[in-house]
């Protein structure tokens, strides 16, 4: 693998305008796969963003001491529900964080522990935005596989930052819980399930084990508790129309989906994972035209051959022509381009809205995902990296001298021991500590690094991608991210993506992020938590290529 494989390459900048480089769907024509797009005429976008946009305002984060959970405005006099296990202890009263970042107190005058139910009410003269209650579903029978959206703040989030958005539906129904596939994470409890036409049907109650494990409150079950303060059955919404940007089941992909992810859809392997059928591929990535593809560079290892599969099962030797550590983005060129395989048809590039619906690739034999963009140019924080060295500067060579090394961390893996002298990092020469400091700061956890130092004179080139602090592992909010499968190791430090709610394996990143339309809209970039999903905009991939 050539040093550009590890050099920083100039960022994408904010505000690029969205030129159109080249096609970006298929052999069929745009007006074919619109006429075919049965999710678009299930699903209409404002519709969508209506009901997204009132929960949203109606989801409040709940601080009590040091807790951190969710609730739900329910009426204009400043009511909120939640559950009794997200309040700290005996408090009396509440810190309320606003889907704009305001803030209020409120007095908890209800609270249930047998039931996990809770009643806040917001303090009379808190200084507060104009209150957007949600609407309240009547008495009905819930089914399964009906439509469900799920809105919460997560815990490792700052305050500020607007309450995320899930699309699912429910797996289970019972009196006393309610089970659904909007997967929620550390923070969320409290937070509401509302119905396809966004009515308040459950409370965010527990986490399982599996992605599929989300549990919620039922708000019929909570009815008798709390009627003293609020008579949950009389707020009930009197209308049930049942026309609504939703559908009452949850959208599959279509004809246009479906093509445009065939066409794109690309399996890479490395080393001894050649695709000859036997062994799974590394990580996905997505076909730009006929001569390059996108993926994730951090899931590539350095100096291994890179090999690539098709549709149609036939391969592809490809080269790294270009990377962007800042976006964790690597650009493959083709060694025979695909002319003739994949004729493409010229398009704008359109760009992701808010809300929008959005289906990602796994693998082949798996359905095709469905979510919705629940963030835009989404800033997603940096995370500490971690050398595990102790490290001090020789004074009669005067280079950065390794004193002890920690197990299994990133010095570890790269061969450094004790006494030996670092020469480089990624090609930039080490003379000082500030140096190494500088450089790893350049990089988040999950980056290759390229490491040359000497031992006794005899020098060697090593990789080893940085690794996380080890005390991040065990906190609270990480550990709850990973319960539903594995994150991607480089899942922070970007910034104006899009972030979704589709659960990918870090396998799966670097395939493509395609709306209902059958365009493609992104790169998928990272795992990073469990209702968080992240993707490169397709209109900075392209104008990066474009300056390739």
């Amino acid at each position: 693998m050539t040093p550009q494989f590890l050099r920083h390459c100039s960022t994408a900048k904010r505000n690029m305008p969205l030129t159109p480089i080249f096609a970006m769907v298929g052999l069929l024509s745009a007006c074919c796969l619109v006429a075919e797009a049965q999710v678009t005429e299930l699903m209409q976008h404002e519709a969508t963003a209506k009901i997204c946009q009132k929960l949203q305002n109606a989801t409040v984060r709940i601080v009590s001491n040091n807790d951190r959970s969710s609730g739900v405005i329910v009426s204009s006099a400043g009511h909120i529900l939640t559950v009794a296990h997200g309040l700290h202890g005996e408090s009396r009263t509440a810190a309320i964080v606003f889907h704009d970042g305001a803030t209020a107190e409120a007095e908890i005058i209800l609270r249930d522990n047998a039931l996990d139910v809770a009643v806040l009410k917001l303090a009379e003269n808190s200084a507060r935005p104009a209150l957007s209650p949600i609407s309240i579903a009547p008495a009905g029978v819930l089914r399964k596989t009906a439509l469900v959206l799920a809105a919460g703040c997560p815990g490792r989030e700052p305050d500020g930052l607007r309450p995320v958005i899930r699309l699912g539906e429910l797996l289970a129904v019972e009196p006393t819980t309610l089970r659904s596939s909007c997967t929620l994470t550390a923070g969320d409890s409290g937070g509401p399930l509302v119905n396809h036409q966004g009515q308040l049907i459950g409370l965010h109650r527990q986490i399982g084990l599996s992605r599929e494990s989300n549990h919620h409150l039922p708000l019929e079950h909570t009815k008798d508790a709390v009627k003293s303060i609020l008579d949950l059955q009389k707020m009930a919404s009197v209308e049930s129309s049942t026309e609504s940007g939703f559908a009452a089941t949850l959208p599959k992909a279509n004809r246009a989906v479906t093509t445009t992810m065939q066409l794109r859809r690309v399996e890479i392997f490395q080393g001894k994972s050649t695709p000859d059928g036997e062994a799974a591929p590394l990580i996905l990535g997505t076909l730009l035209n006929s001569e390059y593809v996108a993926t994730k560079l951090s899931e590539l290892t350095p100096h291994e051959m890179i090999d690539c599969r098709f549709q149609e099962g036939d391969p592809g030797v490809a080269e790294i022509a270009m990377t962007n550590v800042a976006l964790d983005l690597a650009i493959l060129k083709l060694q025979i381009p695909r002319r003739a395989a994949t004729s493409l048809v010229s398009q704008p590039v359109v760009s992701a809205a808010e809300f929008s619906l959005v289906f990602a690739a796994s693998e082949k034999s798996e359905p095709v995902r469905v979510g919705l963009i629940t963030r835009r140019r989404h800033n997603e924080p940096r995370l500490n990296g971690k050398l595990g060295a102790v490290l001090d500067v020789d004074e009669t060579s005067r280079a950065v001298r390794v004193k002890e090394v920690a197990p299994n961390s990133t010095a570890s893996v790269a061969g450094l021991s004790k006494t030996c002298l670092i020469d480089s990092i990624n090609g930039q020469p080490v003379k000082s500590l500030d140096n190494v400091g500088e450089l790893l700061s350049e990089h988040q956890p999950g980056d290759w690094l390229q490491f040359q130092f000497r031992i006794v004179e005899k020098s060697s080139t090593n990789f080893a991608r940085l690794q996380h602090d080890p005390a991040e592992r065990f906190e609270r909010t990480e550990f709850l991210d990973g319960r539903s499968g594995i994150v991607s190791e480089r899942r922070s430090g970007f910034a104006d993506i899009l972030q979704h709610d589709i659960e990918l394996a870090p396998s799966h990143c670097g395939g493509p992020l395609i709306d209902s339309e059958g365009r493609v809209i992104g790169v998928n970039i990272a795992r990073r938590a469990r209702e968080s999903s992240l993707a490169i905009p397709i209109e900075v991939v392209l104008q990066l290529l474009k300056g390739k």
